[in-house]
């Protein structure tokens, strides 16, 4: 579903919203803060539409938004390796029957490039955390992504830094989508110099485990 980023590529938008069934119900999307997660969407894919364009490389992002799809549980009062509880949960309803999160998000994924009518899929899961004292999963973990897909997850308020922006972290976890690895130390990152990986299985050459340059190349990236 996202082999290569070259192309359309279509990608569903979605919103879980916490019900208060099984976790207690902490945080509420608002229209405006749904709409500002989607403006953010629009300009850290557009990026990598100019970057391609500048190189004659065909790349365009379509959107599908789905909003207010209810889950049983506070997103982001799981640890990422629960995840699956909520995805599996807010997606029940899309798919019609009750399966593990990879199969129902590719089933999900495949629906939005074949609406959009787009050679890629994948899906982009916003998790509500704006008044959140640390910006983060229980687990210190923020904004993440299933490396080759079909899913990314990212919270609003990543950190409570003003380092990077939303449209940066849009920009940066969309490339995990197409196998891009990290390049830097992180929880549950892959940034070893010896990983390959994507269409061309590709060294990480431009990691920077342990310092700048240990692998022998060096290129500023996102």
């Amino acid at each position: 579903l996202s082999e290569f980023m070259i192309g359309r590529v279509g990608l569903g938008i979605y919103f879980p919203e916490s019900d208060g069934t099984v976790d207690p119900d902490r945080y509420d999307w608002t229209p405006a803060l749904r709409d500002s997660v989607v403006r953010s969407a629009v300009r850290g894919f557009l990026a990598w539409s100019n970057f391609a364009a500048a190189r004659d490389i065909p790349l365009s992002f379509h959107l599908e938004i789905h909003a207010s799809l209810p889950t049983r549980y506070e997103p982001i009062d799981r640890p990422v390796s629960q995840e699956g509880l909520w995805i599996e949960d807010m997606f029940r309803p899309l798919v019609g029957y009750r399966g593990d999160a990879y199969s129902m998000t590719q089933e999900v994924a495949n629906g939005v490039r074949a609406r959009l009518g787009t050679h890629w899929g994948g899906l982009v899961i916003a998790v509500q955390n704006d008044s959140s004292s640390t910006g983060s999963f229980p687990d210190g973990l923020i904004a993440h992504a299933r490396l080759g897909g079909p899913w990314f997850v990212i919270p609003v308020n990543n950190l409570r830094t003003t380092s990077a922006t939303l449209d940066f972290y849009m920009e940066h976890e969309v490339t995990h989508l197409f196998w891009a690895l990290d390049e830097y130390p992180a929880n549950n990152a892959w940034w070893s110099c010896t990983f390959t990986t994507g269409y061309f299985d590709r060294p990480n050459l431009n990691s920077s485990i342990p310092v700048s340059n240990y692998c022998g190349w060096e290129e500023h990236c996102v």
